[in-house]
């Protein structure tokens, strides 16, 4: 009879213990793909955020053609009417550049809890003539490389 009692008297602690250790999760972002992802959390937060970049890259004719034909120098990049970078107008690539390679205009932008958002893209020379107006799509924990054609 004593054994018995010890097993359930066992057996409830073992029970208690873990139901109030489950109870107690940690709460965090569990999302992977966030700049605050909690490799410890049990219990998602909704509290997740997010970044993601893009690079903008010209072929060699459009270049030439802003540069020789357009008389342009310089081409100031616009996200929503905030000034992000400059190159030269002149600057062109035989292939999409990775983002943060030594040249490109890379664009990181904090999209807060969002996963996507899309702002409006100016590029403007040094005179003030716009070249390109275009909505662009920047992704959470992505690079996106974004060729601009005439």
């Amino acid at each position: 009879m004593k054994k018995v009692s010890l097993f359930f008297v066992a057996l409830g602690a073992i029970f208690l213990t873990t139901t109030m250790t489950s109870c107690a999760k940690k709460e965090g972002c569990m999302d992977k793909g966030a700049t605050n992802y909690d490799s410890e959390a049990g219990k998602d937060c909704s509290c997740c955020t997010f970044e993601g970049s893009m690079v903008f890259w010209l072929n060699q004719t459009d270049a030439n053609y802003v540069s020789t034909t357009g008389q342009a120098t310089v081409l100031n990049y616009y996200f929503d009417g905030e000034f992000v970078g400059s190159t030269s107008a002149s600057q062109y690539w035989t292939g999409a550049p990775s983002c943060g390679q030594n040249g490109s205009l890379t664009v990181t932008k904090n999209l807060g809890e969002s996963k996507s958002k899309a702002y409006q893209l100016t590029v403007v020379d040094e005179d003030g003539y716009t070249w390109w107006t275009k909505t662009v799509n920047v992704d959470g924990n992505t690079c996106i490389s974004t060729q601009l054609t005439l």
